[in-house]
């Protein structure tokens, strides 16, 4: 009996913590929504403070990072941001990465100093977190031949990475590399097809290439009415 007693009260222990559990999350969740829908509006001071009673969230330092790096709701402190963008990175996240990859990359005066190299580590993390726009960035630096970090075949294998998860920017330069046989050998038909991909995403830089390529005849048939659509 004292065992069958025993047993029934670990039992409902265990109840109650797991329900104390679901509560929590619910609730945390419901706290994170409303700090975003405060930040929608435009409601920058309210939105901070919600993030901030949000200490375990990785979405939410990430919030907060973004808003001491670009000065909404709260004084503008580079330093502060990269300090809850290595929060959000601790609890695993791939957008904190990326954005202090970003913030490392170009710097912000004497605050955070350039740093590519971080830079480049963040954004690796970020690309096997599997962020499209951080293995963007290795291809476009990896690719620069000018630069001290210049490797082809990684370069090439992030933007293949990127293109392969419908970011328009890795569409945007795929198809640059396919018809120019920059990098890659010459493919009209698919460099055109990336660029299409690329514009019915919206993507500006693509309208306006697929625009003059329309309007010139240019890897294409001559046609005035795609290209005014694409310019519109």
């Amino acid at each position: 009996k004292k065992v069958c007693r025993a047993l029934l009260i670990a039992a409902a222990t265990s109840a109650a913590v797991a329900l104390c559990f679901v509560w929590k999350s619910r609730s945390d969740e419901a706290a994170y929504r409303t700090a975003v829908h405060l930040y929608e509006q435009g409601r920058f001071e309210q939105a901070f403070a919600a993030f901030q009673a949000l200490r375990n969230d990785p979405r939410a330092a990430t919030y907060l990072g973004s808003m001491l790096s670009e000065g909404k709701g709260v004084e503008k402190n580079a330093r502060r941001a990269l300090a809850e963008y290595e929060r959000a990175i601790a609890l695993g996240s791939a957008e904190a990465n990326y954005n202090a990859g970003v913030l490392h990359l170009f710097g912000s005066g004497g605050d955070v100093p350039a740093n590519p190299r971080k830079a480049i580590s963040c954004f690796e993390t970020a690309q096997r977190l599997g962020s499209a726009e951080a293995a963007y960035n290795l291809a476009v630096i990896l690719g620069d031949e000018q630069s001290p970090f210049y490797d082809p075949a990684k370069s090439a294998d992030m933007l293949t990475f990127a293109f392969e998860r419908d970011l328009p920017s890795a569409q945007c330069l795929m198809a640059y590399q396919l018809l120019t046989g920059r990098s890659r050998g010459q493919d009209i038909e698919r460099g055109l097809d990336c660029l299409v991909k690329a514009a019915s995403q919206k993507n500006p830089t693509a309208l306006v290439v697929l625009g003059r390529l329309h309007l010139l005849g240019i890897a294409t048939r001559r046609d005035a009415r795609k290209a005014y659509a694409c310019f519109r």
